[in-house]
């Protein structure tokens, strides 16, 4: 309102701006003739002159404005038909509020009745109409019956509306301009009629009634002349919500509708999310996933600082991870390389797995390993720990010595499974066993399993009581080899030798460097750590793809577990999710560790470009997820995408609007739980955008620019968003005007 009742020419304010230079008295300073409308409007709108008054234009301060009023709805409007875009062919057509001229201000007054009240106002109208037999009459009684109706069954309300649209400008002809402007526009919305100036008999009236915060029920029950009665389902159609979310006051992503408010939310704030920050990004190959989590991250990094782990592919995270060291983050960059002295055992949990083992056996001696680990914080400085082991990688960053972020945490659900150490150990085995082959898992029996437990079980005794910091694969090949020797039946020795043999394959070659050695957990030291997948992305090297990861969130969730009371949570990168979900035991294991990082903080960012990727034995995966972001989808894509969300009409609708128009932004919808679907449009910053490139020509860009200037990859993309930030500023909206 101040900016509106207050204007400038010469220095337009924000309502910000206005309230800074105009701050209101407090309470013991206000004078006896004190009044807030006076301060906000000091002036009231006053007539041009006698011919402009008819026509109803205003004066406003010093700019001139007008009102144009709306006629009744006559047809049920379409949802967000004023305020939605429309999709013709290959063309996203602005909504008609968006086409409208600068400055435009749409008002709405919207007075609720109970049911009583509009029943008797029903049965008035209907005591009149009685009285002729005209067709005009006979028609209303029939939608007299309908309305009565609706009303009775509790189908409807009938609530009193009218609206209209405020017009402003600098002078009469740039005013007239936008008036015929207006008028055309509203007339294409297929649904609103505006009652033109030679029609409008009141205009001065209705302008002076509309404004904001002048509306008075005791006056308009008698004097109303505009408000008429209409569905509140109608009404809903024509207010600016349907995919307008503007998201909380929460900031973190922060993106933007068509029309440029911003939307923003955190999802690792307790208050943005119904009770996860698990997150799914789809869109397909060119719409920008990779840039898109790179912004996701930083932005996160810069508000909550949080830890992150990357699991990558070709170096999609690499720019960001030297990004991160340059200004002071402690980055470690881990690639699965032969080459590389890097190991990932599948039982680095091993004490704590036997001491969850012990306290099954014997309940009443300690509560549960995590009050262990809460009323003894001192166990974290414990050189023994495996935790602490510091895992053999690349360092490329320094230690960072500011202080955590504190970050609200949930409230913990009593039906939340604990961690199951020996569970996880056992998912990884029988993928070293089956390899994860379809096949191989189904015809592994609960006797098959029995014996690998068992196996497992003494081969963690074993370890433990030979000092090893944990067992090792040998070991558990070792026990199976034991127990073929002592069992008498033939066909089970001869299936448990042959299960041995398969272990053996983990003691030998690449297999035994990066999974049978002894190896760490993460170091508590690091602020982001990138895990290069390296070999094992070839596809003779699945089964190492799924212990590794099996392995990963091990050895994540056992981190998580060691500062879950710090305040300070964890985000868990993975992108093209099928390397998780092509197997059914990697997923089962995969669901095994992450389903307890609600408690511990811990929270999955996936990201996948093909519906298919999510086969029937990987939909558990989606049952974590709380927030999805589906960029510009294809058609085919958006199908599979709706029957397996069963999507609602008006979602559906948002996913169809989408829209790219690189490298200035891409659309998506956002789903969450919290939240009202909103179609958002993406705009990362240039430099998140340079840091994310991933394509062949983006990178022989960025190899150009290195060659030209004799500078690093990181600085050949500082110079590269510099580059785009120019670009961006040629952009031209797409839109069909």
């Amino acid at each position: 309102m101040p900016p509106s009742s207050n204007p400038v020419n010469e220095n337009k304010q924000t309502a910000v701006d206005w309230l800074v230079n105009n701050p209101l008295p407090r309470a013991n300073e206000r004078g006896a003739a004190y009044d807030l409308a006076q301060i906000i409007c000091p002036e009231p709108p006053l007539p041009v002159d006698k011919l402009d008054a008819q026509r109803g234009i205003m004066r406003f301060g010093n700019q001139l404005s007008r009102y144009i009023t709306f006629n009744p709805l006559h047809q049920a409007p379409g949802q967000g038909i004023f305020f939605t875009d429309r999709t013709d062919k290959n063309r996203v057509i602005a909504s008609t509020f968006d086409q409208m001229p600068a400055e435009s201000i749409m008002c709405f007054t919207i007075i609720p009745q109970s049911s009583n009240a509009v029943e008797r106002k029903l049965d008035d109208i209907e005591i009149k109409t009685s009285k002729t037999t005209s067709r005009q009459s006979q028609y209303a009684f029939e939608q007299l019956d309908i309305a009565k109706s609706y009303v009775m069954q509790g189908l409807e309300s009938i609530y009193y509306f009218q609206c209209g649209v405020y017009l402003r400008a600098d002078n009469i002809a740039t005013l007239d301009e936008r008036y015929y402007s207006a008028l055309s526009q509203i007339d294409n919305s297929r649904c609103l009629k505006p009652i033109k100036e030679d029609h409008d008999l009141f205009p001065t009236d209705s302008y002076i009634r509309n404004l904001p915060f002048v509306f008075s029920w005791q006056h308009d029950r008698s004097h109303a002349l505009r408000a008429t009665m209409a569905y509140t389902s109608h009404i809903a159609a024509l207010l600016p919500f349907y995919g307008r979310s503007r998201g909380s006051d929460n900031p973190c992503f922060i993106n933007y509708n068509r029309s440029g408010e911003v939307i923003m939310v955190n999802p690792y704030h307790k208050k943005d999310r119904s009770r996860v920050a698990h997150s799914i990004l789809f869109g397909p190959t060119g719409s920008g996933k990779s840039a898109t989590q790179v912004s996701q991250a930083m932005q996160s990094m810069a508000v909550n600082r949080p830890r992150q782990f990357f699991i990558d592919k070709g170096g999609s995270f690499a720019l960001l991870g030297d990004y991160y060291a340059a200004n002071g983050l402690k980055v470690r960059l881990i690639n699965f390389d032969p080459s590389k002295d890097i190991s990932f055992p599948p039982y680095a949990e091993t004490k704590n797995a036997l001491a969850q083992l012990r306290t099954q056996a014997n309940p009443d001696s300690i509560d549960n390993i995590d009050d262990i680990k809460k009323n003894n914080p001192d166990n974290n400085d414990n050189d023994n720990d495996i935790n602490n082991i510091d895992l053999i990688s690349i360092d490329t960053g320094s230690s960072n010595n500011d202080d955590d972020l504190n970050q609200d945490t949930d409230d913990t659900d009593d039906t939340d499974e604990k961690r199951d150490y020996l569970s996880e150990m056992q998912y990884a085995t029988e993928l070293m066993i089956t390899a994860g082959l379809v096949k191989e898992v189904e015809n592994m029996t609960q006797t098959d399993r029995a014996s690998i437990q068992e196996a497992l079980i003494s081969a963690l005794e074993k370890s433990e009581a030979r000092g090893d910091a944990h067992a090792r694969p040998i070991d558990v090949y070792d026990e199976l080899m034991l127990l073929s020797e002592k069992e008498t039946h033939e066909s089970i020795a001869l299936r448990i030798r042959n299960m041995a043999g398969a272990m053996k394959l983990w003691t030998q070659g690449s297999r035994n460097h990066f999974f049978n050695r002894f190896g760490t957990g993460f170091s508590d030291e690091d602020d982001v750590t990138i895990i290069e997948l390296g070999v094992l992305t070839n596809k003779a090297n699945a089964d190492m793809m799924a212990v590794a990861m099996i392995s990963i969130v091990s050895s994540i969730t056992a981190l998580g577990e060691k500062h879950q009371y710090s305040g300070r949570h964890t985000e868990f990168y993975q992108d093209e999710a099928h390397y998780v979900t092509r197997s059914p035991l990697l997923v089962d294991g995969f669901v095994e560790g992450v389903k307890v990082w609600r408690k511990i903080n811990i929270w999955l960012c996936m990201a996948t470009q093909n519906v298919e990727d999510f086969p029937d034995h990987a939909k558990k995966i989606l049952d974590l997820i709380e927030w999805w972001w589906l960029l510009v989808m294809e058609a085919a894509e958006a199908r599979k995408l709706e029957i397996m969300l069963d999507l609602s009409a008006e979602s559906r609708e948002l996913i169809k609007q989408c829209k790219k128009e690189p490298p200035y932004y891409v659309e998506g919808v956002m789903l969450s739980k919290k939240f009202h679907d909103a179609l958002i449009r993406l705009v990362p910053p240039a430099l998140c955008l340079a840091l994310g490139m991933t394509d062949g020509d983006e990178k022989n860009k960025l190899q150009e620019i290195q060659n030209k200037l004799k500078c690093s990859e990181l600085e050949a993309a500082i110079v590269m968003s510099r580059h785009i930030v120019e670009t961006r500023k040629t952009f031209s909206p797409g839109f069909v005007k």
